[in-house]
């Protein structure tokens, strides 16, 4: 039987299809769609999107008839033909010998106040927060174990189909994070996670571990609804494998090679019982990184089963049409294939290759060269053409590396690596997509600002024609306007382009974007520092995220809108005063076209901003015409530019210090 897998498998070596259906779903490949479906008590629209999910069978056919889809070329054809001819004398693979070897995480230590080490404690601090008891329950149920603690909710659910994924999310997180950290109350916990998977493991002696019944397995290999178990099964054995191989935990490591020798069985029986393209059938259901985990277990154990139970992961239907180049991968789904592609790339490897990323804050131990490394990174800013890296060697043992005058080591390199603004069109070579680019600053990858479907920029001849960066003095001029009423607090902000209280918003939402203001000056200031000097000065206020906008009013008693700055004129003047309320921490704006009318609020959750003429000395009158002005809820990132678009401008601000915020990492750029 073995015979037989090995030569379907050595179809797939190259990546040529062994199936001429290679079935995607757009509808149920959606985790999310699928979670709303599966937790939906409408039971017509689940028979009418599950009817679409079954399968056209396939047939067994000769070489040439298992082309991966009719639409393939003739020159597709004759390359299909030519894969053939070299897979009957293809031999033994040979693994290339890179010369770059990987370092162990525990030799490379990020700069704590850098801002990718505050984003590693960060990581560090969630992952110490997470209970093993509650990761644990489902597992323990499964195996029918005493279960205490409580399960955690979402897709971790002990209803949902795919529970247990994210416990091997936490395997991999925890191992790699204390590779990086040593942190020993992470090891704790985390080697207490491995050891109740174990148990479970025990409890039902056969190798199988999961959150979930093996009865899934039997849904997915009879084609039949189920939502992605082997998905579920892929990031528990990657999870096991990081906590052996980068915490060497023994344990880990016969857990996995336990739970494989399971799912070798099962795929056997399966092509036993039916037949190889059964197999590959039952693959149109999403199966994670299978193929890449089982590779990276071959590398370690040298087993044969390994190798070959990752074959026949690899979904020959998908890797045939990228070996022929077929264009004809359009709608399928991403986070399915690309991790088959990944672990494609495991089949001719042998050692790993190492990528040093050279322009993070970090210090390295290289002991084979017995010198540490410490590379220190000057912040990026938008108006310095130049990333500003310091390198520093120092001896772990005495070297020969001595300069000749006093005897000390030669330690320091500084270089200034000039970095520009630079457009990359999208991996899509079809006509309709020429125009869509992403913007990069340096190695930066820029995000836009925005909520809706807009994303049309109108570039120039050269890129400082349409794209320029924000000075570091803007932040002085960043300002939010607040008014407390009973224990609320409210804050003006831009609510579908005119003005609203909204309740006090959290840091890195798109409220706080919305609620933070640029007072621009109409005077000319060298130094200006909004809550300082605003108090009798005219202004304009621009809205955070919509750069070249005002704020401007219609007339007493109408809304206040946003409108582009070529409309305003005077009606966008404002004359910021000491509060009418009398407070010393308050201002009000008056207009300076319309003397005596200010911006005027409802006081409370969603009240409109108008403008409101003052008649007499009337104390509600003053309350509601006063705001209390605090540094912006937002600031601009230091790597921060203003790209023009048709509609209207863009702020973009590196993709990495985006928290809760909508954005576009892609513009439609329009010459």
């Amino acid at each position: 039987m073995e015979a037989l897998v090995f030569v379907f498998v050595a179809l797939s070596l190259c990546g040529c299809a062994a199936a001429k259906e290679c079935t995607n779903f757009p509808t149920l490949s959606s985790h999310t769609l699928r979670y709303e479906l599966l937790k939906s008590k409408n039971e017509m629209r689940k028979e009418e999107e599950l009817s679409h999910y079954h399968l056209t069978p396939t047939d067994e056919s000769a070489w040439d008839d298992l082309l991966p889809r009719k639409s393939l070329t003739e020159q597709h054809q004759h390359d299909w033909g030519e894969m053939y001819r070299k897979i009957k004398n293809m031999g033994v693979f040979k693994s290339p010998e890179g010369f770059l070897k990987e370092v162990p995480l525990q030799d490379v230590r990020l700069h704590k106040d850098s801002i990718h080490g505050r984003a590693q404690q960060t990581n560090l601090e969630y992952l110490l927060m997470l209970d093993v008891d509650n990761l644990l329950w489902s597992f323990r149920k499964t195996a029918g174990l005493p279960t205490p603690g409580t399960p955690y909710g979402g897709w971790e659910g002990p209803e949902v189909e795919l529970r247990g994924h994210f416990v091997g999310h936490y395997l991999s997180a925890s191992a790699l994070t204390w590779a990086s950290t040593l942190n020993d109350s992470l090891k704790q916990k985390m080697s207490s996670l491995v050891d109740g998977l174990s148990a479970c493991q025990e409890k039902i002696g056969t190798g199988y571990l999961s959150a979930f019944p093996s009865e899934f397995f039997d849904r997915f290999e009879a084609v039949q609804e189920v939502w992605a178990p082997y998905y579920t099964i892929h990031k528990i054995l990657a999870g096991l494998l990081d906590q052996h191989t980068f915490v060497g935990n023994p344990q880990a490591l016969k857990m996995v090679t336990w739970m494989v020798d399971y799912f070798y069985n099962r795929v056997l029986n399966v092509i036993t019982k039916y037949t190889i393209h059964r197999h590959y059938e039952s693959q149109n259901e999403e199966t994670g990184g299978m193929n890449d985990v089982l590779y990276r277990l071959y590398s370690i154990t040298g087993d044969s089963k390994h190798l070959l139970l990752a074959h026949l992961f690899d979904k020959p239907c998908f890797l045939g049409l990228l070996a022929v180049q077929a264009n004809d991968i359009a709608d399928f789904h991403v986070n399915t294939h690309i991790p088959i592609v990944v672990g494609a790339q495991m089949r001719g490897r042998k050692d790993p290759t190492l990528y040093i990323i050279q322009y993070i804050s970090s210090s390295f131990n290289w002991k084979s060269g017995k010198i540490l490394l410490n590379q220190t990174v000057v912040p990026v800013a938008s108006w310095d053409p130049y990333l500003r890296v310091t390198f520093t060697f120092s001896p772990v043992e005495e070297t020969f590396c001595q300069s000749q005058d006093d005897g000390v080591l030669v330690t320091m390199l500084t270089l200034h690596l000039p970095i520009t603004v630079r457009t990359e069109n999208i991996k899509d070579d079809r006509p309709e997509y020429a125009s869509i680019q992403a913007i990069l600053y340096g190695p930066y990858l820029l995000a836009g600002h925005t909520s809706g479907g807009d994303w049309d920029l109108k570039a120039g001849a050269n890129n400082s024609d349409w794209i320029t960066p924000i000075p570091a003095s803007y932040n002085s001029q960043l300002v939010s306007f607040s008014q407390d009423s009973e224990d609320s607090t409210f804050v003006l902000a831009n609510s579908n382009q005119s003005l609203a209280m909204l309740n006090l918003p959290e840091s890195g939402t798109d409220l706080a974007l919305q609620a933070t203001f640029r007072l621009v000056l109409q005077e000319s200031f060298s130094k200006f520092s909004i809550l300082a000097e605003s108090s009798g000065r005219s202004v304009i206020l621009e809205p955070f995220d919509l750069p070249g906008m005002n704020v401007i009013h219609q007339g007493a008693d109408k809304p206040l809108l946003i409108v582009d700055s070529s409309r305003g004129g005077p009606s966008s003047v404002f004359l910021a005063i000491p509060g009418l309320d009398g407070q010393s921490e308050t201002i009000s704006l008056e207009s300076q076209s319309n003397k005596g009318c200010y911006v005027y609020s409802g006081m409370g959750s969603s009240a409109g901003v108008k403008l409101s003429c003052k008649s007499d000395s009337d104390a509600t009158f003053n309350q509601a015409a006063s705001f209390v002005t605090r540094k912006g809820l937002s600031q601009y990132n230091p790597i921060s530019f203003v790209a023009k678009g048709a509609n209207r401008n863009f702020l973009l601000e590196p993709l990495l210090s985006f928290r809760d915020e909508h954005y576009t990492v892609y513009f439609n750029i329009q010459g």
